[in-house]
């Protein structure tokens, strides 16, 4: 089908995302998982709608505690630090300050990552949603 068809049918969109997740694959299968971030941090789309998922519980809004903590200035915070909301003990005392390399660690699996955690979400498993997740989290 022509792209201009295509655009007609309103198609463009889905195109562009398909050709996204075409190269997030290959970068995937090429880029060492630490630099993932670092692939991801053009797409805050794509980031945007991995925090779909996170904002049921959390916010990205100062002060604004749901049943997660606010996710903003979250780069150096330590974890379980934040005041005006009550962490877990294993949360606040698992010694983890928020970079790239421990929110992939935790967003992987939080529960092996930090056991006794009461955060109830199972992870991000697809390391490309998960490395734009953490791009989009940590942008200044």
């Amino acid at each position: 089908m022509s792209t201009a068809l295509l655009n007609k049918l309103g198609h463009r969109s889905r195109i562009k995302k398909l050709a996204g997740f075409a190269v997030y694959g290959l970068w995937a299968t090429v880029v060492a998982p630490a630099d993932l971030a670092a692939a991801a941090e053009c797409d805050r789309m794509r980031g945007l709608e991995a925090f779909e998922r996170c904002a049921m519980c959390h916010s990205l809004q100062p002060g604004d505690q749901r049943m997660g903590p606010t996710l903003t200035n979250l780069r150096g915070r330590v974890a379980g630090s934040l005041q005006g909301f009550t962490f877990s003990s294993a949360l606040r005392s698992s010694g983890i300050a928020w970079d790239e390399q421990t929110l992939d660690r935790f967003l992987s699996d939080p529960q092996n990552t930090v056991p006794g955690t009461t955060m109830p979400f199972r992870g991000v498993k697809e390391p490309t949603d998960r490395a734009a997740l953490i791009c989009y989290l940590l942008a200044p």
